[in-house]
C-alpha cells in the first residue's frame, strides 16, 4: 500500500531520465518495502528552443503544472516529500509560494520535506553560458531566473522563509516544512554558497552537478538520504493514507518548537548555542546556528535533526534539555511535557 509519494523534479537542460539510477534502486528495496509510489514530473527545458512556433516556459508557468500534475496524479489524502535538483529546486519553491499566495497553505501540510540537490538559490554559472549560447538566437525564460540574485527567485525565498520556514503551524497562507538543501562537492556549475543559501539545514555530497543525484547503489549517501526520509513517513503514525491527521493539527516538530521558544534561555543566540554544543555530534554536526537567524528557525533547525534520529534523537534532545537548561524554569518544563506528549518514548 502506497503510504508516501516521492515527487521527483528535474533540472535545466534535462530531463526525468536523470532520476533513472535512483528510482531503479528505490523500486527493488526491501526496506521500502513497495510502500511508495514515485511521480516524476517533467517540463520543455533546453539550451535553446529552435521551433519557432515554441517557447520555454518559465518557472512560474512550470509550477503551476507541477501543481496541475499533483492535483490530477497524487491522491490527496497522501503524504508527499519533494525531491528536486538544480532548477526543479526553484519549481518546488515557486509551487510552494504560489499555493501560499492563493491561501491553499493548509492544503500543503502533506508536503512533508523538501530535498534540493545543486538548486542555485542564488544565481548559476550555468546562467552565463546559456546567455552566450543561446542568447545570440532568441530570449530564454529559465535563464533570466539563473542570475545570481534574480528579482523573483529572492521574492520566492523571502515568502519560503517568513511563511514555512519560520511557521510554526498550517494556516491558510503559513505551513511548517522542512528544507534540506544540498551541493555537490566537485559541481562547478552550482557554486556551494548557491546550493544551500537561505535554508538552515544545509549538506555536501559527493558528486558534480549532473552525478550528484545519481547513487552508484544503495550505500551512497544520496540515496541513503532519499531512502531516509521515506521510510521516515512509512513508519511513521501518519503515514496510513485516509488516516492522516486533520490539516489544521501542528506536526510534532512544530510543537516542540514552539515550546523551546517560549524558553528564554533559548531565544538569545548564546543560549541556543550552548545548548547544541552540548548534545552529540551526530546533531551539533548538522545544525549551522547563525546570530542572524530569528531563533525560530535556529529551534527548528535543532528539532528537526534530533527527529531525524527518531528514538535517538529524542533521548538526545530530553537529555540537553534537562542538564543544561533551567529544570525550575516552567517553561522547561512545559517543553518537556510537549516532547513527552507528542513524541512519546
Amino acid at each position: 500500500m502506497t503510504k508516501v509519494v516521492l515527487v521527483l523534479v528535474h533540472g535545466i537542460d534535462s530531463d526525468g531520465h536523470c532520476w533513472d539510477r535512483m528510482i531503479e534502486l528505490l523500486n527493488g528495496d526491501d526496506k521500502l518495502d513497495g510502500n511508495f509510489s514515485i511521480t516524476n514530473f517533467e517540463y520543455p527545458t533546453g539550451k535553446v528552443e529552435w521551433n519557432l512556433k515554441r517557447s520555454f516556459p518559465n518557472i512560474a508557468t512550470i509550477a503551476r503544472g507541477l501543481a496541475t500534475t499533483l492535483k490530477e496524479t497524487v491522491p490527496p489524502q497522501l503524504p508527499i516529500v519533494f525531491a528536486a535538483h538544480s532548477q526543479g529546486g526553484l519549481v518546488v519553491q515557486r509551487y510552494l509560494a504560489q499555493q501560499l499566495d492563493a491561501g491553499r497553505g493548509e492544503e500543503l501540510w502533506r508536503v512533508k520535506r523538501v530535498l534540493l540537490f545543486a538548486t542555485p538559490n542564488s544565481g548559476s554559472e550555468y546562467a552565463s553560458m546559456l546567455r552566450k549560447f543561446a542568447g545570440r538566437f532568441v530570449s530564454h525564460a529559465q535563464e533570466i531566473e539563473l542570475k545570481p540574485i534574480a528579482e523573483q527567485v529572492t521574492d520566492t525565498q523571502s515568502k519560503l522563509f517568513d511563511r514555512v520556514v519560520s511557521a510554526t503551524a498550517a494556516t491558510s497562507t503559513t505551513v511548517p516544512i522542512p528544507f534540506e538543501a544540498y551541493a555537490g562537492l566537485s559541481d562547478k556549475v552550482v557554486k556551494h554558497t548557491s546550493a544551500t543559501f537561505v535554508f538552515p539545514f544545509r549538506g555536501a555530497l559527493p558528486g558534480d552537478h549532473s552525478s550528484i543525484i545519481r547513487p552508484d547503489n544503495r550505500g551512497s549517501e544520496i540515496y541513503r538520504i532519499v531512502q531516509g526520509r521515506l521510510l521516515n513517513q512509512i513508519q511513521a503514525p501518519t503515514s496510513l493514507g485516509a488516516s492522516v491527521a486533520p490539516v489544521n493539527l501542528p506536526d510534532r516538530r512544530s510543537i516542540i518548537t514552539s515550546a523551546l521558544a517560549d524558553i528564554d534561555s533559548l531565544g538569545k543566540y548564546s543560549g541556543r548555542h550552548a545548548f547544541v554544543t552540548s548534545m552529540p555530534p551526530r546533531i551539533k554536526n548538522y545544525v549551522v546556528l547563525s546570530p542572524d537567524n530569528p531563533p525560530m528557525m535556529d529551534l527548528r533547525q535543532i528539532v528537526d535533526v534530533c527527529l531525524r534520529y527518531e528514538a535517538t534523537g529524542r533521548k538526545d534532545l530530553v537529555t540537553a534539555m534537562r542538564e543544561l537548561l533551567e529544570r525550575h524554569d516552567p517553561a522547561v518544563g512545559r517543553a518537556l511535557a510537549a516532547v513527552e506528549e507528542c513524541w512519546p518514548s
